[in-house]
């Protein structure tokens, strides 16, 4: 009967570890976003990188800058191949657009400094993004922002936009790193979701984190958990039933079950290691 439970357990331990390692290489392999999907479009004028864009009007296949007016056709963001982890190029593109994952955003002060999480929409600047305010008429949330931005941030420019009242307004425009949502204004829940898991990663290691890092962090950290307690419950069960059949085996018992609990350490400890690894990837 122990041999049994004893090949049960070194199934268990052995699906827990392909599980660990698994998500281990799939982080270090991107598959997990540090990056963007993109895709090939054409367009008609010059797009500079972290531009959101449109489909233009009745085509499939060319993009432009995103304004009031074309929002409702918003697909993305203009990307560099450097931010691309999976890159779809028709023949004929001109220019790569992220639609899911991490990417570089342009975005303005206009309504405000920008914290990590903030949710960011378009803005009366063609193609450039502020942060969400409630008396924005947009239909819809483009990213999170996963870096902070002001007036003293680096490489920023200074524009002047032309506010509805017919005023003037001088604000900044630079780049930082967002997570694309995509979303409409009226879906709440997901922008909260990942609202949330953005503050979550950045407390957690100080800079911008995937939210499907965070989630294959977390379920690391449970897989070892669970192992580190499988390897302890095997280790007493058996220890007890070691000592009811030989009590003059004591000493040997308290050894083996001594190295049990070392060991459960040790996976512990390297699981939470690679865990806090892939939120810093």
């Amino acid at each position: 009967m122990g041999r049994y439970k004893s090949r049960a357990l070194k199934r268990t331990v052995s699906v827990v570890l392909s599980v660990i390692v698994f998500l281990a290489v799939v982080s270090a392999d991107g598959i997990v976003f540090a990056g963007a999907v993109t895709q090939g479009f054409k367009t008609n004028i010059a797009m500079p990188t972290g531009a959101i864009v449109s489909l233009a009007k009745g085509s499939s296949d060319t993009v432009e800058k995103t304004t009031y007016e074309n929002e409702g056709s918003l697909i993305g963001v203009s990307a560099a191949a450097k931010d691309a982890l999976i890159d779809l190029q028709p023949a004929g593109s001109i220019i790569r657009v992220a639609v899911s994952g991490d990417t570089s955003l342009l975005v303005t002060d206009l309504n405000g400094d920008i914290s990590p999480g903030d949710q960011l929409v378009i803005s009366p600047l063609s193609g450039i993004a502020t942060k969400i305010s409630d008396e924005a008429s947009t239909k819809k949330v483009v990213a999170a922002a996963g870096e902070k931005f002001t007036k003293s941030s680096t490489n920023t420019k200074k524009v002047e936009v032309s506010m509805p009242d017919g005023s003037k307004k001088s604000v900044v425009v630079g780049r930082i790193t967002a997570k694309l949502l995509l979303n409409d204004r009226s879906d709440k829940k997901a922008s909260a979701q990942s609202n949330i898991l953005a503050t979550v990663g950045q407390k957690l290691t100080g800079k911008p984190t995937s939210p499907l890092k965070l989630v294959a962090s977390s379920v690391i950290a449970v897989s070892t958990f669970a192992l580190a307690g499988l390897i302890l419950n095997g280790s007493i069960k058996g220890s007890f039933i070691s000592l009811g059949r030989n009590p003059l085996s004591r000493d040997s018992i308290v050894n083996s079950l001594l190295r049990a609990s070392l060991l459960s350490v040790v996976i512990t400890a390297m699981g939470l290691a690679l865990a806090y690894v892939i939120l810093l990837l």
